[in-house]
């Protein structure tokens, strides 16, 4: 199977999956927290990392870390760390940033309406 079919298999995978757990969040979580934990497991799912020994190719981060920090006696998990806690500071950051925004223009449309 080519590289780019595994990525595909990868996506869509995650996006499948992405979708089972929104619908299991739905009753019980608000619509914040919710998109919160998707964007989140999004991101943890699909974030691509270097692999250290194949040059030229990515894997999950996730997956690159749990190998090169569990199964390799010399691996250096930390590359893939840093791209995976990136990745989640700076989705954390732009979903806020997102929310913080659209609760202002909902409360000046509020204010315009009465």
């Amino acid at each position: 199977m080519s590289y780019l079919g595994v990525w595909a298999i990868v996506v869509v995978a995650g996006l499948l999956s992405a979708g089972a757990l929104y619908g299991l969040l739905r009753p019980l979580v608000s619509g914040f927290v919710r998109a919160l934990l998707i964007v989140l497991y999004l991101v943890v799912i699909l974030l691509p990392a270097p692999v250290p020994e194949f040059a030229g190719s990515y894997a999950p981060a996730f997956v690159v870390l749990i190998f090169e920090g569990l199964f390799q006696a010399d691996g250096n998990p930390g590359v893939a760390l840093r791209i995976l806690a990136a990745g989640v500071v700076l989705s954390n950051a732009l979903l806020g940033l997102a929310f913080l925004i659209l609760r202002r223009r909902a409360r000046t449309q509020v204010r315009r309406l009465e």
